[in-house]
């Protein structure tokens, strides 16, 4: 209801503002189209809402004012643009306006709002239900606000404002007692930033200093689901039911962000432009949790079963982060250009936890009564990384049909984690110092003359080590493309991707590679019709050693994607009618085997040369080989009114 009425209330506030333009000497070019979308679901709505979302309602699904030069009815504005697209039943709406007055003022807003659902069929669902345990409804709302002041003077005043807002319901899981409990899940979080700076430009030299203030505060709510208190194990563990009777979880986390940024830009000569720029966050995080609970359960560690557990903790985390860098831009001859840089980033993260534990209602295993246990945890750990990008790159484009662009970087990590002993469960440990280099080399070579215009870049990647296990030691990538345009009435296109990445450490072994292959032809026999059809096939193999969790061997995990896309359109402009059609569809044959067809169409009548009718169709549907249940076929119908004042 509050995003129908918030779609509402722009419509009628453009609407207004456009008729007053209308009333007046200089009319403010406006239209908006505005209607009602229908739905229909056959299968699975969780799959459909969690891909797709597209709900049936009031829909104002775009909307235009734009004006350049004073108006009677606005003296304190000649610039004002106000955009909207997909606002009141869509899942993404945005609306931005652009609006100011030459050497006073600009001010430029956004809004957007996004339903995030998800929802979809789990594999490693212990129950067998249609859907997994871990879902979530939220609805995110983000503005961002910013004012200059005297734009184009020697000294520009800035400011600033973001807000970022996620609300709603979810579902979750717990371990808990060796058993896993599903709970309901509340979560609001709300971020902030206000920024206050200057830009400034004098000569050849320009540059902007914001400094800002950030702060993010997140509240969870977690209960135990009715119902839910067998859990997921339906046998018994050392001859008992375990069961939970109750289960509250709170948690609250706050998180001040003071920023700091610096950019430089300047002329040494008429062929050196020199740019530096310096950035720096730093975060400190406090966050509380509580949580009580009482049933049947066992704890391994402790031997004894226990009825009751009162958990509390309280943890700090000071991140501080900076990157600083400079770069030279030199216009050697016409047509060729050599550029090169230094970045430095650095970030560290030093944190602590205090957990306290009471156990009550503990028994031994054989059945006596044992006393109450509390345990404490104080955990502090840090990290500390470094990483220094070099990379120089030079480009020239005056050797007649062909261009030519070479370049090399160098990334140097140094990471160091200091662990603490109480949070090692492995003799050794975790931590250490670790440096990783990657150096790369890139490439690319252009020709065109006439209609025909063709493209090759690649970049090869080399690391001395990995410090992750999803690091890799060497990593291609090659891409070509080529358009042809020999008639007026038709264009030839294709492109190839290929990318190849591998880690052969000892004990990782792991390797991936990716194809993607896409022609496209474009015909336009008569002005009035264009066809456009095109083919996409992609490969990808992904192998990584994994441990199994209830054995500790070792097996590979393997990744395969085998998809080919067709997709077909139409477009046809008659006097007063525009139709546009498009089909497409999508079969992927890997470990995730499913299809996807997509079509629909959309017909635009002028009634007058200010109203006109649109009518719109489009149909989703969605199989799906490994979880039938998961598949839908949705049909989605419009029908808006088109005005131009």
């Amino acid at each position: 209801m509050r995003t129908f009425r918030s779609a509402f209330l722009v419509a009628a506030l453009a609407s207004t503002l456009g008729s007053a333009g209308v009333a007046r000497a200089q009319a403010i070019p406006f239209d908006i189209e505005v209607g009602y979308r229908f739905l229909d679901i056959i299968g699975s709505e969780e799959s459909y809402r969690s891909q797709i979302n597209e709900r049936e309602g009031f829909l104002v699904r775009g909307i235009h004012l734009g004006a350049d030069g004073k108006t009677d009815g606005f003296p304190i504005v000649d610039h004002l643009r106000i955009d909207g697209s997909d606002l009141g039943a869509g899942p993404a709406g945005s609306l931005s306006v652009d609006a100011g007055l030459t050497g006073a003022y600009r001010l430029r807003l956004t809004y957007r709002h996004l339903d995030q659902f998800s929802a979809l069929a789990g594999f490693a669902n212990p129950l067998g239900a249609l859907i997994g345990q871990q879902t979530w409804d939220r609805t995110r709302d983000m503005v961002d606000v910013n004012l200059e002041l005297l734009p184009g003077a020697v000294v520009t005043p800035l400011f600033g404002y973001t807000s970022n807002n996620l609300t709603g319901p979810g579902y979750t899981t717990a371990f808990l007692g060796q058993d896993e409990f599903r709970l309901g899940q509340d979560l609001k979080v709300h971020d902030q930033e206000i920024r206050v700076g200057a830009g400034f430009h004098a000569g050849a030299f320009s540059g902007e200093f914001l400094e800002g203030w950030r702060r993010d505060r997140e509240i969870e709510k977690d209960s135990l689901l009715s119902g839910a208190g067998a859990g997921n194990n339906t046998g018994t563990v050392l001859g008992n039911n375990l069961n939970l009777s109750s289960l509250t979880r709170s948690s609250v986390t706050d998180v001040n962000t003071p920023t700091s940024s610096f950019f430089l830009r300047g002329f040494a000569t008429d062929a050196v432009q020199l740019m530096a720029f310096y950035v720096r966050a730093n975060a400190s995080g406090d966050s509380t949790d509580q949580e009580n609970l009482s049933g049947s359960l066992v704890s391994f560690p402790l031997a004894r079963f226990f009825t009751g557990l009162a958990d509390n903790s309280s943890s700090r985390v000071q991140n501080t982060m900076w990157r600083v860098g400079g770069r030279v831009e030199w216009h050697v001859l016409d047509g060729i250009d050599v550029t090169g840089g230094f970045v430095r980033r650095h970030a560290s993260w030093d944190g602590q936890d205090l957990v306290s534990s009471l156990f009550t209602g503990t028994t031994g295993y054989t059945g006596f009564t044992l006393a109450d246990i509390q345990t404490i945890l104080n955990a502090q750990t840090s990290v500390d990384r470094i990483e220094d990008v070099y990379d120089v790159q030079i480009a020239a484009k005056a050797f007649g049909p062909f261009g030519v662009r070479a370049g090399y970087s160098r990334i140097e990590q140094d990471l160091t984690v200091t662990e603490d002993p109480s949070e090692i469960l492995v003799p050794g440990g975790q931590g250490g110092n670790f440096t990783r280099n990657i150096n790369r080399i890139e490439g690319a070579l252009t020709y065109g003359t006439g209609p025909f215009f063709a493209a090759a870049e690649a970049s090869w990647d080399d690391a001395n080590q990995a410090v992750l296990r999803t690091d890799y030691l060497t990593r291609n990538r090659e891409r070509a493309r080529a358009t042809w345009k020999g008639f007026p009435w038709l264009t030839i296109g294709a492109t190839g991707l290929w990318v190849d990445q591998t880690n052969d450490t000892l004990g990782i072994n792991s390797k991936g590679s990716s194809r993607q292959y896409t022609g496209d032809l474009t015909l336009t026999p008569v002005k009035v019709l264009r066809l456009h059809g095109a083919y996409s096939k992609l490969q990808a193999d992904n192998t990584i050693p994994i441990r199994a969790p209830q054995d500790f061997s070792v097996l590979d995990s393997v990744n395969t994607e085998d998809g080919q896309m067709w997709e077909a359109g139409l477009g046809l402009k008659l006097d007063k009618i525009a139709i546009d059609g498009f089909w497409s569809r999508f079969a992927n044959e890997g470990s995730y085997a499913y299809r996807l067809y997509r079509g629909g169409a959309r017909v635009d009548f002028d009634v007058t040369a200010q109203f006109g009718l649109i009518g719109e169709w489009s149909v989703d549907r969605y199989l799906d080989y490994q979880i039938s249940t998961s598949s839908f076929r949705a049909n989605r119908y419009g029908v808006y009114l088109k005005w131009r004042p």
